[in-house]
Protein backbone atom coordinates (compact mmCIF):
# COMPACT_ATOMS: atom_id res chain seq x y z
CA UNK A 1 0.00 0.00 0.00
CA UNK A 2 1.80 2.89 -1.20
CA UNK A 3 1.43 6.81 0.82
CA UNK A 4 -1.47 7.56 -1.37
CA UNK A 5 -3.85 5.42 -0.89
CA UNK A 6 -2.68 5.15 2.71
CA UNK A 7 -3.89 8.86 3.22
CA UNK A 8 -7.09 8.42 1.47
CA UNK A 9 -7.50 5.05 3.56
CA UNK A 10 -6.89 7.79 6.85
CA UNK A 11 -9.26 10.24 5.79
CA UNK A 12 -12.63 7.33 5.02
CA UNK A 13 -11.59 6.30 8.36
CA UNK A 14 -11.42 9.70 10.44
CA UNK A 15 -15.10 10.64 8.72
CA UNK A 16 -16.40 7.05 9.50
CA UNK A 17 -14.76 7.65 13.22
CA UNK A 18 -16.56 10.98 13.00
CA UNK A 19 -19.86 9.83 11.91
CA UNK A 20 -19.67 7.30 14.69
CA UNK A 21 -18.88 10.29 17.69
CA UNK A 22 -21.39 12.57 16.00
CA UNK A 23 -24.44 10.77 15.36
CA UNK A 24 -26.95 10.15 18.00
CA UNK A 25 -28.51 6.97 15.90
CA UNK A 26 -27.11 3.62 16.85
CA UNK A 27 -28.08 2.34 13.82
CA UNK A 28 -26.04 5.07 11.67
CA UNK A 29 -23.22 4.72 14.86
CA UNK A 30 -23.55 0.66 13.91
CA UNK A 31 -23.15 0.99 10.41
CA UNK A 32 -20.17 2.85 10.76
CA UNK A 33 -18.26 0.85 12.66
CA UNK A 34 -19.04 -2.04 10.78
CA UNK A 35 -17.84 -0.03 7.51
CA UNK A 36 -14.79 0.68 9.56
CA UNK A 37 -13.61 -2.48 10.47
CA UNK A 38 -14.52 -3.58 6.51
CA UNK A 39 -11.97 -0.99 5.82
CA UNK A 40 -9.63 -2.71 7.98
CA UNK A 41 -9.78 -6.17 7.28
CA UNK A 42 -10.16 -5.15 3.58
CA UNK A 43 -6.56 -4.00 3.95
CA UNK A 44 -5.23 -6.41 6.29
CA UNK A 45 -4.63 -3.71 8.89
CA UNK A 46 -5.07 -2.80 12.06
CA UNK A 47 -5.78 0.71 14.36
CA UNK A 48 -2.09 0.28 15.46
CA UNK A 49 -1.01 0.18 11.98
CA UNK A 50 -2.81 3.42 10.13
CA UNK A 51 -2.37 5.45 14.24
CA UNK A 52 -4.48 7.90 13.90
CA UNK A 53 -4.24 10.17 16.65
CA UNK A 54 -1.61 12.49 16.40
CA UNK A 55 -0.01 13.94 19.80
CA UNK A 56 2.69 16.55 20.79
CA UNK A 57 2.96 14.83 24.13
CA UNK A 58 6.24 13.29 24.75
CA UNK A 59 6.00 9.94 27.01
CA UNK A 60 7.38 10.89 30.73
CA UNK A 61 8.20 9.35 33.80
CA UNK A 62 6.65 10.73 37.24
CA UNK A 63 7.34 9.53 41.09
CA UNK A 64 3.62 9.49 42.88
CA UNK A 65 4.45 6.99 45.68
CA UNK A 66 8.15 7.86 47.46
CA UNK A 67 8.54 7.40 50.96
CA UNK A 68 11.52 6.62 53.10
CA UNK A 69 9.43 3.82 54.63
CA UNK A 70 8.54 0.62 52.66
CA UNK A 71 5.57 1.35 50.68
CA UNK A 72 2.27 -0.79 51.27
CA UNK A 73 1.49 -3.15 49.00
CA UNK A 74 -2.01 -1.90 48.71
CA UNK A 75 -1.01 1.15 47.32
CA UNK A 76 1.19 0.12 44.88
CA UNK A 77 -1.56 -2.42 43.49
CA UNK A 78 -3.49 0.21 43.78
CA UNK A 79 -1.27 2.39 41.68
CA UNK A 80 -0.56 -0.26 39.02
CA UNK A 81 -4.38 -0.66 38.47
CA UNK A 82 -4.94 3.01 37.56
CA UNK A 83 -2.02 3.46 35.31
CA UNK A 84 -3.14 0.18 33.49
CA UNK A 85 -6.93 1.62 33.03
CA UNK A 86 -5.17 5.41 31.75
CA UNK A 87 -2.56 3.59 29.64
CA UNK A 88 0.37 4.00 31.93
CA UNK A 89 2.81 1.55 33.02
CA UNK A 90 4.48 1.69 36.41
CA UNK A 91 8.31 1.35 37.49
CA UNK A 92 8.84 -0.05 41.20
CA UNK A 93 12.33 1.16 42.48
CA UNK A 94 14.06 1.36 45.90
CA UNK A 95 17.35 2.80 46.76
CA UNK A 96 19.36 2.80 50.18
CA UNK A 97 17.44 5.75 51.27
CA UNK A 98 13.61 5.39 49.94
CA UNK A 99 11.45 3.29 47.53
CA UNK A 100 9.09 4.90 45.01
CA UNK A 101 6.83 3.70 42.03
CA UNK A 102 7.34 5.98 39.07
CA UNK A 103 4.51 6.33 36.43
CA UNK A 104 5.39 6.20 32.76
CA UNK A 105 2.95 8.00 30.13
CA UNK A 106 1.68 11.10 28.49
CA UNK A 107 1.77 13.45 31.16
CA UNK A 108 -1.58 14.25 31.00
CA UNK A 109 -2.58 10.90 31.39
CA UNK A 110 -0.03 10.67 34.82
CA UNK A 111 -1.92 13.56 36.11
CA UNK A 112 -4.89 11.74 35.92
CA UNK A 113 -3.46 8.61 37.32
CA UNK A 114 -2.36 10.92 40.24
CA UNK A 115 -5.56 12.61 40.84
CA UNK A 116 -7.71 9.15 40.46
CA UNK A 117 -5.03 7.67 42.75
CA UNK A 118 -4.88 10.45 45.73
CA UNK A 119 -9.10 9.91 45.36
CA UNK A 120 -8.92 6.33 46.04
CA UNK A 121 -6.34 6.19 48.42
CA UNK A 122 -8.25 8.55 50.62
CA UNK A 123 -11.86 6.45 49.63
CA UNK A 124 -9.86 3.71 51.01
CA UNK A 125 -8.78 5.11 54.39
CA UNK A 126 -12.04 6.80 54.89
CA UNK A 127 -13.70 2.95 54.38
CA UNK A 128 -11.02 1.57 56.94
CA UNK A 129 -11.92 4.23 59.67
CA UNK A 130 -15.50 3.20 59.44
CA UNK A 131 -15.06 -0.90 59.22
CA UNK A 132 -13.02 -0.43 62.56
CA UNK A 133 -16.42 0.52 64.51
CA UNK A 134 -18.70 -2.39 62.94
CA UNK A 135 -19.05 -5.76 64.67
CA UNK A 136 -17.29 -7.70 61.30
CA UNK A 137 -13.86 -5.85 62.74
CA UNK A 138 -14.51 -7.11 66.39
CA UNK A 139 -14.80 -10.56 65.25
CA UNK A 140 -12.22 -10.56 62.88
CA UNK A 141 -10.17 -9.49 65.73
CA UNK A 142 -10.90 -12.32 67.81
CA UNK A 143 -10.40 -15.13 65.31
CA UNK A 144 -7.05 -13.67 64.43
CA UNK A 145 -6.21 -13.60 68.23
CA UNK A 146 -8.07 -17.36 68.58
CA UNK A 147 -5.90 -18.98 65.36
CA UNK A 148 -3.27 -17.20 65.39
CA UNK A 149 -2.42 -16.43 69.16
CA UNK A 150 -0.96 -13.10 68.39
CA UNK A 151 -1.69 -9.80 70.76
CA UNK A 152 -4.78 -7.51 70.17
CA UNK A 153 -2.61 -4.96 68.82
CA UNK A 154 -0.86 -6.47 66.47
CA UNK A 155 -4.04 -8.69 65.06
CA UNK A 156 -5.79 -4.57 64.54
CA UNK A 157 -2.44 -4.04 62.99
CA UNK A 158 -2.84 -7.28 60.18
CA UNK A 159 -6.89 -6.92 60.06
CA UNK A 160 -6.66 -3.32 58.83
CA UNK A 161 -3.73 -3.78 56.45
CA UNK A 162 -5.77 -7.14 55.03
CA UNK A 163 -8.77 -4.64 54.65
CA UNK A 164 -7.16 -2.49 52.90
CA UNK A 165 -5.30 -5.04 50.21
CA UNK A 166 -9.27 -6.56 49.94
CA UNK A 167 -10.19 -3.35 48.84
CA UNK A 168 -7.57 -2.11 46.42
CA UNK A 169 -7.65 -5.17 44.94
CA UNK A 170 -11.34 -5.16 43.91
CA UNK A 171 -11.09 -1.59 43.32
CA UNK A 172 -8.07 -2.37 40.47
CA UNK A 173 -9.98 -4.80 39.20
CA UNK A 174 -12.89 -3.48 38.68
CA UNK A 175 -10.89 -0.77 36.65
CA UNK A 176 -9.70 -3.38 34.53
CA UNK A 177 -13.22 -4.67 34.13
CA UNK A 178 -14.28 -0.97 33.05
CA UNK A 179 -11.30 -0.82 30.70
CA UNK A 180 -12.59 -3.67 28.39
CA UNK A 181 -16.02 -3.29 28.74
CA UNK A 182 -15.23 0.57 26.76
CA UNK A 183 -12.75 -1.20 23.97
CA UNK A 184 -15.99 -3.63 23.81
CA UNK A 185 -18.71 -1.36 23.66
CA UNK A 186 -17.48 2.40 24.19
CA UNK A 187 -17.08 5.02 27.04
CA UNK A 188 -20.60 6.63 27.84
CA UNK A 189 -21.42 10.12 28.08
CA UNK A 190 -20.40 12.44 31.37
CA UNK A 191 -21.08 15.87 32.11
CA UNK A 192 -17.65 16.95 30.72
CA UNK A 193 -17.34 14.44 27.74
CA UNK A 194 -19.26 12.87 24.85
CA UNK A 195 -19.78 9.44 24.18
CA UNK A 196 -16.75 7.56 22.50
CA UNK A 197 -17.30 4.85 20.26
CA UNK A 198 -15.45 1.50 21.12
CA UNK A 199 -13.42 2.40 17.89
CA UNK A 200 -12.46 5.34 19.01
CA UNK A 201 -10.85 3.90 23.08
CA UNK A 202 -9.18 0.81 21.31
CA UNK A 203 -7.45 2.88 18.90
CA UNK A 204 -6.24 5.80 21.40
CA UNK A 205 -5.14 3.04 23.37
CA UNK A 206 -2.76 1.05 20.60
CA UNK A 207 -1.45 4.53 19.67
CA UNK A 208 -0.58 5.04 23.37
CA UNK A 209 0.96 1.15 24.61
CA UNK A 210 3.01 1.37 20.95
CA UNK A 211 4.45 4.63 22.00
CA UNK A 212 5.04 3.73 25.33
CA UNK A 213 6.78 0.05 24.64
CA UNK A 214 8.94 2.13 22.70
CA UNK A 215 9.97 4.46 24.82
CA UNK A 216 10.41 1.87 27.53
CA UNK A 217 12.45 -0.04 25.10
CA UNK A 218 14.81 3.58 24.28
CA UNK A 219 15.63 3.99 27.85
CA UNK A 220 16.21 0.33 29.14
CA UNK A 221 13.11 0.70 31.62
CA UNK A 222 12.35 -2.17 33.94
CA UNK A 223 10.96 -3.30 36.89
CA UNK A 224 12.61 -5.27 39.80
CA UNK A 225 10.27 -7.36 42.36
CA UNK A 226 10.96 -6.05 45.78
CA UNK A 227 9.18 -6.75 49.24
CA UNK A 228 7.89 -3.48 49.57
CA UNK A 229 7.37 -4.61 53.22
CA UNK A 230 7.88 -7.59 55.70
CA UNK A 231 5.34 -10.91 55.33
CA UNK A 232 2.62 -10.73 57.85
CA UNK A 233 -0.04 -13.08 59.19
CA UNK A 234 -3.40 -12.12 57.10
CA UNK A 235 -7.07 -12.07 57.68
CA UNK A 236 -9.44 -14.16 55.59
CA UNK A 237 -12.49 -12.29 56.89
CA UNK A 238 -11.06 -8.89 56.86
CA UNK A 239 -9.77 -9.69 53.44
CA UNK A 240 -13.37 -10.93 51.93
CA UNK A 241 -14.66 -7.67 53.79
CA UNK A 242 -12.04 -5.32 52.11
CA UNK A 243 -12.97 -7.27 48.67
CA UNK A 244 -16.68 -6.41 49.21
CA UNK A 245 -16.42 -2.66 50.08
CA UNK A 246 -14.48 -2.55 46.99
CA UNK A 247 -17.19 -4.47 44.74
CA UNK A 248 -20.06 -1.83 45.62
CA UNK A 249 -17.76 1.43 46.72
CA UNK A 250 -18.28 4.18 44.17
CA UNK A 251 -15.68 4.98 41.59
CA UNK A 252 -16.60 8.48 41.39
CA UNK A 253 -17.64 9.85 45.00
CA UNK A 254 -16.73 9.02 48.58
CA UNK A 255 -18.31 7.42 51.33
CA UNK A 256 -18.30 8.98 54.14
CA UNK A 257 -18.29 7.65 57.67
CA UNK A 258 -19.43 4.71 59.78
CA UNK A 259 -22.68 4.56 57.75
CA UNK A 260 -20.84 4.50 54.61
CA UNK A 261 -19.36 1.23 55.39
CA UNK A 262 -22.59 0.10 56.43
CA UNK A 263 -24.36 1.09 53.30
CA UNK A 264 -21.52 -0.35 51.00
CA UNK A 265 -21.09 -3.60 53.16
CA UNK A 266 -24.73 -4.98 52.87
Amino acid sequence: MNSINQDEIKEKLRKLFALQEGTTNENEAAAAATRTQAILDQYGLTIADIALEKTHEEIEEHSIEKDTKPIPQWRHRLLNGIALYYDCRTCSLRTRHCGYVKVMGRPSRIAQVEVYHEYLVDLIERVTKAYKKTMEYELSLITMNAEHGISRSRAAVNVLRSFREGMADRLAHRLQTRKRNEEAHGRAATENAEHTSAMMVRQASVVMRQELNHWIDANKVFSKRKKWESEYTRSRSATEHGRTAGDVASLHKQVDGAQGYKRIGQ
